[in-house]
């Protein structure tokens, strides 16, 4: 199993909650799922299985 990690950056949640989900959303489309969040970020990880597209 081969793991990417990813992090992006954002205003904050007081400031742009609607716009955060909308990136979220998107990102998640992708493959990109919310694994953590620190300070002006989201960790994001996608996850492959061995024998997947």
């Amino acid at each position: 199993m081969k793991i990417k990690k990813k992090d992006i950056f954002f205003g904050g949640l007081a400031f742009s909650e609607q716009d955060d989900k909308i990136k979220l959303s998107k990102m998640a489309e992708k493959g990109w799922f919310l694994d953590s969040f620190a300070p002006l970020r989201y960790c994001l990880k996608k996850t492959h299985l061995k024998g997947s597209l």
